[in-house]
């Protein structure tokens, strides 16, 4: 391993020059993702609450899996994982 440089190499880098570790296309679909969801929430009649804002933005931002964020909502509403 290259001196300065951890584990993962040219990844350790890419999120040390604070680029995004997803594609741009990647952050569009999951931007959609989140947008859809929430249109369907509304739709049932419900609203999603600014405490979730944060948790989605880390999501469309490469930062959280959809298994992370499913775990992450669930834990914060109280719901079994």
């Amino acid at each position: 391993m290259a001196h300065g440089q951890g584990r993962y190499g040219c990844l350790d880098n890419a999120i040390r020059r604070g680029r995004p570790l997803i594609s741009d296309e990647e952050r569009a679909e999951r931007q959609r993702a989140i947008e859809t969801a929430r249109a369907s929430i509304f739709l049932e009649g419900f609203s999603v609450g600014p405490e979730f804002d944060a948790l989605d933005q880390r999501f469309i931002d490469g930062e959280l899996s959809m298994d992370e964020l499913i775990a992450a909502t669930k834990r914060a509403l109280g719901l079994p994982e």
